[in-house]
C-alpha cells in the first residue's frame, strides 16, 4: 500500500483556490500515511507548520530533517508537523526517511494525490516551501528557518 493515500484540498477564492500567502486563510489540507490521517481542521488550536520538500533540492532535504527534529521530539506539543515529500519515488523516499532519522508519522507523499491543487495553493510550483500556520487557520508566514519559527512562536 501506498505510504501517502489521500490528499484533499478545498478553498474559498472565487476560482476555487486561496493562496497561502501571510494573512490569508490556510487552504484545507487532509493527508493519510500509513501510520495515521492529519487534516487543517483537526490541527485547529496548535500552529501547524508544512514542509514541502524534495529529494531533488538538497536544501529543502536538510531543512526537513531539521523541522522534523525541531518539532517531533515532543518538547512542542502546541505544534503539528507536516512534511510532504513532493517526489514520486515512494522507495527513494521511505530510504531517505531512515538515512535522515525521520519520524514517519509525520512523513507524507503527495505523489498519489491532486498535485495540482496542492502545488496551486500553497505555490510550490516555483520550489519547496514551508508556512507556519495559526492556531485559528491564518497563514503567519512563509519560508522560515527552525529559528525564525521558535522565534515567531514564542512572541
Amino acid at each position: 500500500m501506498a505510504a501517502a493515500i489521500a490528499l484533499f484540498l478545498s478553498s474559498a477564492g472565487s476560482d476555487g483556490h486561496t493562496e497561502a500567502a501571510a494573512g490569508n486563510h490556510a487552504p484545507y489540507f487532509e493527508l493519510k500515511n500509513d501510520i495515521r490521517r492529519v487534516n487543517l481542521s483537526a490541527a485547529r488550536g496548535k500552529y501547524v507548520v508544512i514542509n514541502f520538500w524534495s529529494a531533488q533540492d538538497a536544501q529543502s532535504r536538510i531543512d526537513n530533517a531539521l523541522f522534523d527534529r525541531a518539532f517531533t521530539t515532543g518538547s512542542r506539543s502546541d505544534v503539528e508537523y507536516v512534511s510532504v515529500c513532493l517526489d514520486d519515488d515512494e522507495i527513494l523516499w521511505k530510504q531517505i526517511m531512515i538515512a535522515d532519522g525521520l519520524h514517519a508519522v509525520n512523513q507524507y507523499m503527495a505523489s498519489e494525490s491532486p498535485l495540482t491543487d496542492i502545488l496551486s495553493d500553497y505555490g510550490t510550483e516555483s520550489g519547496c516551501r514551508n508556512f507556519l500556520i495559526s492556531p485559528q487557520g491564518e497563514v503567519l508566514a512563509a519560508g522560515l528557518d527552525v529559528p525564525s519559527i521558535l522565534s515567531r512562536l514564542a512572541s
